[in-house]
């Protein structure tokens, strides 16, 4: 992987952000277009300074990369709704530990580390080109001291398995029984053996992060200790994965040891039954909590 100065990749990323996006006088679509043509070398890393952080990423990443670029961050208001939440309604562990399932490239346990709500972020990303940027934002932050990275998969029980990459969308690898075209064999261990194996109990843990493209049925199978502690758990929810009766499997699954969740995508944050999750239209970021508070 090459990696440039980060000073010139700054720059190299202003100079072509200034000259597509901001000249008033080409469309949009159009800017957007040129600056991705420009931007979007395979190979290269670059790295963004938003505001209070830099992000080291893919230009090559359509979703995650091409987000960072236009807009600065990737979904960081679901994470602000999602602790500020729990922070206001007292369910939120002072000092307590985020764990990212999936991290990616790291900028949830960025955002994490920057609440100034988690005295540590562990960090799970099994994807070798992932784990390795991930390595990179945790250092460019200065946070080698409060994010602990390690490169696994999250699922029921211990195996190994086959990661399938997504050269386009780089946030949507996933776990396949069978190994095909682009896949890379990876280790899978359950969350609390893995919690067991850094020395964090569970009533440690201030919420789970989890964004597995469809596996997250499994990596809440693997963590019966964190569910009975009643952690909080912000889980993308794609009913398009899980099907029908896969859907109504894990609502089940997740109404045992919660009562509440809130869509964070939605501004609103209107409180709903967990039973409801098996509703839902779409996928959805989602919050699920228990309504009494786990701390004052």
């Amino acid at each position: 992987m090459k990696i440039p100065g980060l000073h010139h990749a700054e720059t190299w990323l202003r100079r072509w952000r200034d000259r597509w996006i901001e000249q008033r006088h080409v469309p949009r679509y159009l800017s957007i277009d040129m600056l991705w043509s420009k931007l979007a070398v395979e190979g290269y890393v670059l790295v963004r300074k938003c505001g209070d952080h830099r992000i080291a990423f893919d230009p090559s990443d359509q979703v995650i990369g091409r987000a960072l670029i236009l807009n600065g961050d990737w979904q960081r208001g679901d994470s602000e709704r999602a602790i500020g939440f729990l922070s206001a309604n007292g369910m939120l562990a002072p000092d307590g530990v985020f764990v990212d399932v999936g991290a990616n490239i790291g900028t949830q346990s960025v955002y994490a580390s920057l609440s100034g709500r988690f005295a540590r972020v562990l960090a799970l990303e099994p994807s070798p080109a992932e784990f390795e940027l991930l390595g990179i934002n945790v250092r460019l932050n200065g946070l080698t001291g409060t994010v602990d990275c390690r490169q696994v998969a999250v699922g029921a029980k211990a195996s190994s398995m086959a990661l399938a990459l997504n050269a386009v969308n780089r946030g949507d690898h996933r776990l396949v029984e069978e190994p095909g075209a682009n896949c890379v064999a990876v280790n899978v261990l359950p969350l609390d053996a893995i919690l067991e194996g850094e020395g964090i109990d569970a009533a440690e843990v201030g919420l789970v992060w989890i964004d597995v493209q469809g596996h997250e049925p499994q990596v809440c199978e693997g963590m019966p200790r964190v569910l009975a502690a009643g952690v909080p758990l912000v889980i993308e929810f794609n009913v398009e994965d899980y099907g029908e009766a896969g859907t109504r499997a894990f609502a089940g699954h997740l109404a045992q040891h919660y009562d509440s969740f809130v869509d964070i995508a939605d501004e609103s944050l209107v409180v709903r039954r967990v039973p409801d999750l098996a509703m839902l239209p779409r996928v959805a970021d989602v919050l699920v909590f228990r309504s009494a508070a786990r701390c004052s």
